[in-house]
């Protein structure tokens, strides 16, 4: 390059026409990378909204209608049945409306808006929340750079995160901090409970505490989920997502 820039002007403008060349292709890949990654997001919150609706509708049409006939047809029994029967009936008509009860739990949620607010859904959450533990929320920078569904799949993951550490940890304090780039949404959610062992690297947490299904969540997003913990030292869940980004020259 310095044996081009020695001989005049003529190379000069030749090498400067290339390096401008270079930087507008460059420019252009990173755009059409970009516009790839959010037209994808896109594809993913859509698939995810029809899927949570087919659930929905599902679970409504074929498990409530099943439990509702149970229902009635235990009302019939109760009129019709032996009176010593009566006791073991009631028992069975608690479990059926408790079961209704959580279905329509279920529903509502498959059927929740979208977050439009990381901050204030896990706020409204937590005021539902009964927690003995002292449960701390910060969020930092613009959530507009987050895309509708990162926002929706990250909440999804730090709820579940911290129903772990509150039913399985029996912490005192859980804080939860989410940071937002440009470039990059990060979650850590580190709560002070009892913990668990971790045997080479492995994560080995309680049975049923649905890693696997928030693991799927972060792949969903291109992004990654670490579980860290020691017994007595508490738990650490870090949820790392790149973003799209916006620059001056991108559309808004």
């Amino acid at each position: 390059m310095a044996d081009n820039l020695d001989q005049g002007p003529a190379a000069q403008s030749s090498l400067t026409s290339a390096l401008l060349t270079l930087n507008g292709w460059v420019s252009k890949r990173i755009r059409d990378s970009e516009h790839a990654y959010s037209a994808h997001l896109d594809r993913v919150q859509q698939a995810r909204v029809d899927e949570r609706l087919r659930i929905a509708r599902e679970l409504h049409d074929r498990l409530g209608e099943v439990l509702t006939v149970g229902l009635r047809q235990l009302d019939l029994y109760e009129i019709t049945g032996p009176q010593e029967s009566h006791e073991q009936s009631a028992i069975a008509r608690e479990v059926l409306v408790e079961a209704m009860r959580r279905l329509r739990l279920v529903l509502s949620g498959l059927r929740d808006d979208p977050v439009t607010s990381l901050e204030k859904a896990l706020l409204d959450y937590l005021d539902r929340v009964c927690a003995d533990a002292d449960v701390r929320l910060a969020v930092t920078g613009d959530e507009a750079w987050a895309p509708a569904v990162v926002r929706d799949e990250a909440f999804l993951i730090v709820r579940e995160a911290l129903r772990n550490a509150l039913k399985h940890g029996a912490p005192q304090s859980v804080l939860i901090g989410i940071n937002l780039t440009i470039d990059e949404l990060r979650v850590r959610v580190h709560d002070d409970g009892r913990g668990f062992a971790c045997d080479a690297g492995e994560d080995l947490p309680p049975a049923g505490t649905g890693l696997a299904t928030m693991r799927e969540r972060a792949a969903l997003l291109g992004g990654s989920l670490t579980v860290s913990s020691e017994p007595g030292r508490g738990t650490s869940v870090e949820l790392r997502v790149s973003l799209p980004g916006q620059r001056d020259d991108q559309p808004r």
